[in-house]
């Protein structure tokens, strides 16, 4: 009787990534080969363009945002309308929608 999956598909891991790969086809009660094709073919892969540069000047902006806030605590610099706290408040929910986006997204 035939096959009812003909082609094989191979590739290369590490020790390291064997171990874990074993541990989670263990873990799930499925055998390898159903863990392997269920992981693969069911876990959408999402790529969001520019989404690297997005985190790294987002870093950069909370990473200023600091230092200004550490000059205005040391009375090196004035913050009279509290236009510092405006923005932390504005960074940390920019922060908050791009870890909603990656969590929905990476479904």
């Amino acid at each position: 009787m035939p096959r009812k999956r003909a082609m094989q598909l191979k590739f290369f891991v590490s020790d390291e990534e064997l171990e874990r790969i074993k541990s989670k086809v263990a873990a799930s009660k499925l055998n390898q080969s159903d863990f392997l094709r269920k992981s693969a073919l069911e876990k959408e892969i999402v790529v969001i363009d520019g989404i690297k540069e997005l985190v790294l000047e987002l870093k950069r902006i909370g990473v200023n945002l600091n230092q200004l806030t550490k000059l205005v605590h040391q009375d090196r610099l004035s913050d009279h309308d509290g236009r510092l706290q405006e923005i932390h408040g504005e960074l940390k929910e920019a922060w908050h929608s791009l870890r909603q986006l990656i969590r929905v997204r990476g479904r």
